[in-house]
């Protein structure tokens, strides 16, 4: 946390309990604004499923792992 970020929780801490809410709540809607407009949460569950189905192929056996460095190597040499 930044010194200036260390000065304003000091400050902050010695606000009323409903100063400190207001601020809180200000925060946190000030959070919301980075959050993209297109997000859909359903593509998590998505990419979790699909994760999860991954996994399963691994533990089943049914995946050839290979190291990231030789996967990297091989596409290199396919693309040089």
């Amino acid at each position: 946390m930044s010194e200036a970020a260390l000065r304003l929780r000091e400050e902050m801490i010695r606000l009323s309990t409903t100063e400190r809410a207001e601020l809180a709540q200000i925060l946190l809607d000030s959070l919301d604004e980075d959050i993209d407009p297109d997000y859909n949460p359903e593509q998590d569950e998505d990419l979790l499923a699909e994760l999860q189905r991954r996994e399963q192929e691994v533990l089943d056996g049914k995946a050839v792992l290979q190291p990231g460095w030789e996967a990297l190597a091989a596409l290199r040499e396919k693309h040089s």
